[in-house]
């Protein structure tokens, strides 16, 4: 048997059987990414992942230069934090009075918990964005693009998709102005990782294949 964790991702598989890889994906441990209610919401949009890896370096230029400058009109105090193992030189320039820049820390969870929304403005790279599992199941808003919700396939109670800065801005402001948008986005998001890629659903699914060749 073969796997592949998306659908998408199948498709770049240059072989006429590829049609036969089943489709196994990332999963979440919703018993150590859970939401941690008693962590203060220090920063309205966060940002995580490996800041050395160009999809992710592109995508905090895209959220600090682009997406910041439209919400801070309204929100002037609007804040970042972007944290992850090396951040490369040009995630560090970025950093200023009202974006913090972190390397490696201990417990990410902590990272996710102290922000109000999670910005995932991706426009290059493919594959399932792990960061969305773990954010959507601490309940923590999230808002991505097509590209990355074609590998996640939640819909729009559930995530947020924006394809441009202007669309990424009006949707951040909104859930910074309702309280009820931003737990009905925390509640759905949460119960669809619970639902879709809880591991023990995934684990399960990899088990009927390896019985199957029994």
């Amino acid at each position: 048997k073969h796997t592949i964790i998306t659908k998408n991702d199948r498709k770049f598989i240059s072989h006429k059987n590829n049609n036969d890889i089943e489709i196994i994906p990332n999963g979440v441990d919703t018993s150590y990414y859970y939401p941690m209610q008693k962590i203060t919401k220090k920063y309205d949009l966060i940002f995580v992942g490996n800041m050395n890896y160009p999809p992710n370096i592109e995508a905090v230029e895209f959220l600090c230069n682009k997406i910041l400058p439209i919400i801070q009109k309204t929100h002037h105090n609007c804040n970042v934090l972007i944290s992850g193992a090396t951040p490369h030189n040009r995630v560090k320039k970025l950093a200023n009075k009202q974006i913090a820049i972190r390397g490696w820390t201990h417990d990410i969870r902590e990272i996710y918990a102290s922000g109000k929304i999670f910005v995932a403005p991706m426009f290059i790279g493919t594959g399932l964005q792990n960061k969305l599992l773990e954010a959507m199941a601490m309940g923590i808003p999230c808002v991505t693009t097509s590209l990355a919700n074609n590998a996640l396939l939640a819909d729009n109670s559930e995530i947020i998709i924006a394809n441009n800065q202007e669309d990424f801005a009006s949707s951040c402001i909104k859930i910074l102005n309702s309280k009820k948008i931003s737990n009905n986005l925390s509640r759905k998001g949460l119960e669809f990782i619970k639902k879709t890629y809880n591991w023990d659903i995934i684990n399960n699914d990899l088990k009927l294949l390896f019985k199957n060749e029994e």
